[in-house]
């Protein structure tokens, strides 16, 4: 029944119309029309308020939309305030019914050969660190690089994304895989490629020079086209995720300390990833012990 369909039925029984003709005229059931006549249907134009399972009233949800925009994972979340009352599944299904628009989408894994390519990018959001000696708070960048066969996941956090600072991640980079890649995928930032073109974008001169003294190809993915480089897109998420996930309540009070954990923690990911799907959390417990 549309919000049209119910106000031309309750026009024509202010008319004085019968439920014969009603029904006969919009094409209807008189049944449908006696229930509207007797005040028995509910008006489709007042919106339905989804109320929930009882537990639901016990889950503060204003604290769970504030834990998941600093991008926590939900089952994090759910472990924290709602494993004693609920299994996570209910607890999903209720909250993507009551915030539809929090929803994300999936990624795809692709397939890649040994020693093929390396993605690299800045991830989208920042890690803090605190100053000992002035107590001011500082803003670090996070450059992430993935390789394609293995999965291996390199994270270094940076003061700002200017090309000396990329550079020096990717020399980190390659140091910490034990090799270099035939191709590195980078994004079309300013320090990579100046102009960017399908087929010969205009490289930066010192990222070109620093290709040539490695050995790699550098081949940027396209603009506004995300799957190119959609393995590093997908570190960038773990990474920033769970490491803003495991170190919430530690301060780093030098950019060292965060890069050495940032270096001991992408260690470890590869481990996590089997079970990051699973309702056992006990090797993500274990390798929190680790860190």
């Amino acid at each position: 029944m549309t919000v049209e369909r119910f106000s031309d039925i309750q026009r024509l029984i202010g008319e004085g119309r019968s439920d014969r003709q009603i029904a006969r005229s919009l094409k209807c059931r008189r049944t449908k029309v006696a229930e509207i006549r007797r005040g028995e249907a509910t008006d489709p134009a007042v919106p339905k308020i989804f109320k929930g399972p009882v537990w639901t009233e016990q889950i503060d949800w204003k604290s769970v939309i504030e834990e998941l925009g600093y991008k926590h994972a939900l089952k994090f979340i759910w472990e924290e305030k709602a494993q004693s009352i609920t299994t996570y599944c209910n607890f999903w299904k209720v909250f993507y019914r009551k915030f539809p628009y929090l929803r994300s989408s999936l990624s795809v894994p692709r397939d890649f050969t040994p020693g093929e390519r390396v993605e690299v990018d800045w991830a989208g959001g920042s890690v803090e660190w605190i100053e000992v000696r002035t107590g001011e708070i500082h803003d670090a960048v996070v450059f992430i690089g993935a390789l394609g066969y293995s999965q291996l996941i390199f994270a270094w956090a940076s003061d700002n994304m200017k090309s000396r600072q990329f550079f020096e991640a990717h020399k980190r980079m390659y140091e910490r895989f034990g090799g270099v890649p035939k191709l590195t995928v980078p994004d079309c930032t300013k320090t990579a490629v100046i102009k960017c073109h399908l087929y010969d974008p205009d490289l930066n001169p010192g990222y070109s020079e620093m290709a040539r003294f490695y050995g790699t190809a550098i081949v940027p993915a396209r603009p506004f086209h995300p799957k190119d480089k959609a393995l590093v897109e997908l570190s960038v998420k773990l990474v920033m995720r769970y490491f803003r996930w495991l170190y919430r309540r530690h301060t780093h009070r030098f950019i060292r300390s965060m890069r050495h954990s940032m270096l001991r923690w992408s260690a470890l990911i590869k481990r996590l990833i089997p079970v990051l799907g699973s309702q056992d959390l006990t090797v993500l417990r274990s390798l929190r012990r680790q860190l």
